[in-house]
């Protein structure tokens, strides 16, 4: 074996962030050699986004200029160039397998006898008829052209990463299987965990002196953050106050802004802004986190990362049935309807009436995380299928 040969090869556009970089840490720590492509910078509406700085623990990192109006046509500029060059033993595309990407680096693998994974995140089939019913001609030809992507990249592709399992039953109808493996992007626990300290400082600093149900994530309507603050509406003659995100200036931040205003929950709520490092001392000053999820024809819940990490800090959490939240949150919390307002109030009802039994529930979704979703236990799995697939042949594994 080539010593300076990569064993991974690793294209991941969300690797730009640090955070991203830690499942690759636990790899490279197990003994095999990655590199890390990453784009030089992602457009975004108010400008580009830039790699975070490589830390000393990080894998070797590449940046090369991206092309392609959307994600599923993204390239980068030299990449079959790079891939020439150094001779990876395998390549992980964290993207889709229908993508554009899937469809250069499939048969460059195929032709130099490299492996081939795909780390899938996809839970909505690309269905033609549905949109044609409803006069959606774009996003049929759209499904279409995925369809055909698809078939094209499959007889290149050796496994399939699932993030959950809603999306290994979606590869699965793609034709995937036997090829499938769920590897839940995991938490760092060393980072998110139960810290009873830092919950004291957040709380005193923002004067929260109550039970404080929390929403963490993006502000978007289809994470169903104007659902709870109806259901907090509902609630209104309790003691509580409610931690969330700031909502920015986009539209629906606005709106949100406005429907808080008018059912007069201002002076109960609390606004706040985090980076991730950041984020596990807010997440530990609330008493329960809230996840509403709705699914639309465009959207559903593929993970749910503020899920598990909200779990791994110990904490109470509500989730809705849209897409992979009940599976992140395998038991150990509550699961509430979509769009059921009245559901998710009762839920954080009854958490705030019994908070010895909120406590033991927390305790268990921490466990949880532990047990199926820490990096970890992502890199056991990831490393179990190159074991299978022959990828770790004469390289000692370290556990």
């Amino acid at each position: 074996m080539d010593p300076r040969r990569p064993d991974l090869l690793v294209i991941a556009h969300a690797a730009n962030r640090r955070v991203n970089r830690w499942v690759y840490r636990e790899l490279r720590r197990r003994g095999l050699h990655i590199v890390l492509i990453v784009p030089a910078e992602i457009p975004l509406d108010d400008g580009v986004f830039k790699p975070e700085p490589q830390e000393q623990d990080d894998p070797e990192i590449v940046q090369l200029c991206m092309t392609g109006s959307s994600t599923r046509r993204w390239s980068y500029k030299g990449i079959i160039k790079l891939l020439d060059e150094r001779q990876p033993r395998a390549v992980l595309l964290d993207l889709e397998p229908d993508s554009k990407l899937a469809l250069q680096i499939g048969p460059w693998a195929t032709r130099n006898g490299a492996q081939f994974y795909v780390q899938a995140c996809e839970t909505l089939d690309a269905s033609i008829l549905a949109p044609l019913k409803s006069g959606r001609w774009k996003l049929a030809l759209r499904n279409g052209w995925l369809r055909i992507s698809n078939m094209r990249a499959r007889p290149h592709i050796t496994g399939i990463f699932a993030i959950s399992k809603p999306v290994e039953e979606c590869m699965k109808r793609r034709g995937y299987d036997g090829r499938n493996v769920i590897a839940p992007i995991g938490v760092e626990t060393s980072m998110f965990h139960p810290d009873a300290e830092s919950r004291a400082r957040v709380r005193t600093k923002l004067g929260l002196n109550k039970p404080v149900i929390a929403y963490f994530g993006r502000i978007m309507m289809e994470k169903g953050v104007a659902l709870l603050v109806d259901a907090l509406h509902l609630l209104r003659d309790r003691e509580w106050q409610f931690l969330c995100e700031e909502p920015g200036s986009s539209s629906f931040g606005r709106e949100l802004y406005a429907l808080i205003e008018k059912l007069g929950l201002r002076d109960r709520t609390t606004f706040f802004h985090a980076t991730h490092d950041e984020m596990p001392a807010f997440i530990n000053a609330a008493d329960m986190v809230a996840v509403p999820s709705i699914t639309t024809p465009d959207f559903e819940e593929q993970f749910g990362r503020v899920v598990s990490e909200s779990m791994a800090c110990g904490k109470a959490v509500v989730v809705s049935t849209s897409g992979a939240l009940p599976w992140v949150l395998g038991g150990a919390g509550a699961v509430v309807p979509m769009r059921d307002v009245a559901s998710l109030a009762n839920a954080l009802a009854m958490l705030m009436d019994h908070p010895d039994y909120a406590a033991k529930l927390g305790a268990l979704a921490a466990q949880n995380v532990r047990e199926r979703l820490s990096i970890a236990c992502q890199a056991d799995i990831m490393m179990k299928q190159f074991a299978t697939t022959g990828l770790l042949a004469g390289k000692p594994a370290v556990l």
